[in-house]
C-alpha cells in the first residue's frame, strides 16, 4: 500500500501539477543530454574526499556504488546519491507529522570547503511523514536545496532542507563542517531526510553523478554488529555512519576506485520519449482545457 501511495502521488504530481509537468520534462531532457556527455566526454572521478553532511549517527536508507544498492542507477545524475535519516529515524511523537521526527530540524553541514552557487528556501515542508505519499502540490521535487562548488567539475547537491532554514547565500565561501541549514521534509520527501550527491556540472538537470569518497568516517553494519573506522572509503545502504576526528593512524588508500556514471542508450531513448510524451500532454491540455477557457473569456468580454 505504501508503494501504491508513493507512485500514485508521483503520477499526480507529474501529470496534473504544472510545476511537476515542467520539471519532469527538464529532468528527462537533461538526462538525455547528460547521458550523451557521459558517453562522449571523459569525466574524471572526484579528487576531493567529502565529509558526511551531518553530525552523529545517521542511517543510509538509500544509496550505494553498485546497481543493487544505487539510489537511482538509471538516473545518471543520482546514480551515486544517498538518502540519510537521523539515527534510524527516532520519533519525538506518534502524531505522524514530519516535525515529530527527531531528524526534522537537525543541522546540515558542508561536506567540504567550497562556494555556494545556488539555493532554494521557499518550498513548504510536507506536514505528514511515512505515509508513502509525497506532497502533490510541491513546486519543486528537490524541495529546498543548495549547490556548492568545490572544484572544477565537482559540485555537491543537498536537498529536502527545512523551509527558510539556510544560513548561507549564493557567493558565500563555506568550510567543511559549517552549518548550512536544517533537515526538512520538502519536495519529493516521504519522511525527514537529507539527500546528498556529487555531480560534475552546476546544473542539476544536466549533471553526471560522481561516486563519493568519504573521509574520516565510522561505518556500522547492523546485521553483523561490526563497526569500522576509515580515513577514506565508500558507504552503502543499510549502514549507520558518522564522521569522526582522525586522531589515530588508519589506512588512507581507497580499496578501489569507482568510475563516474555512464548512461545507457536505453536510458537515453527512454528519457527522450518521456520528455516528448509530456510535451504532447501539455499540448492536449492546452487544446482541451486552456484554449476553451480563453475562448469563453474572450466571448464573454466581447458580449459586454
Amino acid at each position: 500500500m505504501t508503494y501504491l501511495k508513493y507512485f500514485a502521488s508521483v503520477f499526480i504530481w507529474q501529470f496534473l501539477n504544472p510545476f511537476g509537468i515542467w520539471q519532469t520534462i527538464l529532468q528527462n531532457g537533461g538526462q538525455a543530454i547528460a547521458i550523451l556527455r557521459s558517453r562522449i566526454s571523459r569525466i574524471a572521478a572526484p579528487h576531493i574526499a567529502m565529509s558526511l553532511p551531518f553530525s552523529g549517527y545517521w542511517t543510509v536508507v538509500n544509496g550505494g556504488v553498485d546497481r543493487l544498492n544505487s539510489h537511482s542507477w538509471n538516473l545518471i545524475t543520482q546514480r551515486y546519491a544517498y538518502d540519510f535519516v537521523f539515527n534510524g529515524q527516532d520519533r519525538k511523537s506518534d502524531s505522524g507529522k514530519a516535525d515529530g521526527f527527531r531528524g526534522f530540524g537537525q543541522d546540515v553541514l558542508a561536506p567540504a570547503d567550497g562556494t555556494v552557487i545556488k539555493i532554494r528556501t521557499d518550498i513548504r515542508d510536507y506536514a505528514y511523514a511515512q505515509t508513502g505519499a509525497i506532497d502533490i502540490l510541491t513546486r519543486d521535487m528537490r524541495g529546498n536545496y543548495l549547490i556548492i562548488r568545490h572544484a572544477e567539475q565537482v559540485y555537491s547537491f543537498i536537498a529536502h532542507l527545512r523551509r527558510n532554514s539556510c544560513t548561507v547565500k549564493p557567493g558565500d565561501q563555506v568550510k567543511r563542517g559549517q552549518i548550512l541549514g536544517q533537515c526538512g521534509n520538502s519536495g519529493h520527501s516521504t519522511e525527514p531526510h537529507i539527500h546528498f550527491h556529487v555531480q560534475d556540472h552546476p546544473n542539476f538537470y544536466l549533471a553526471i553523478g560522481l561516486p563519493i569518497p568519504f573521509q574520516n568516517i565510522e561505518i556500522e553494519y547492523p546485521e553483523s554488529h561490526v563497526s569500522k573506522k576509515t580515513t577514506l572509503g565508500y558507504i552503502s545502504k543499510n549502514c549507520r555512519v558518522r564522521n569522526f576526528t582522525a586522531n589515530e593512524k588508519l589506512p588512507a588508500n581507497m580499496p578501489y576506485e569507482i568510475s563516474p556514471a555512464k548512461g545507457s542508450l536505453l536510458s537515453f531513448f527512454t528519457s527522450v520519449l518521456n520528455a516528448l510524451g509530456l510535451l504532447v500532454w501539455i499540448f492536449f491540455i492546452y487544446i482541451w482545457l486552456i484554449q476553451p477557457i480563453i475562448q469563453a473569456a474572450i466571448s464573454k468580454a466581447s458580449f459586454f
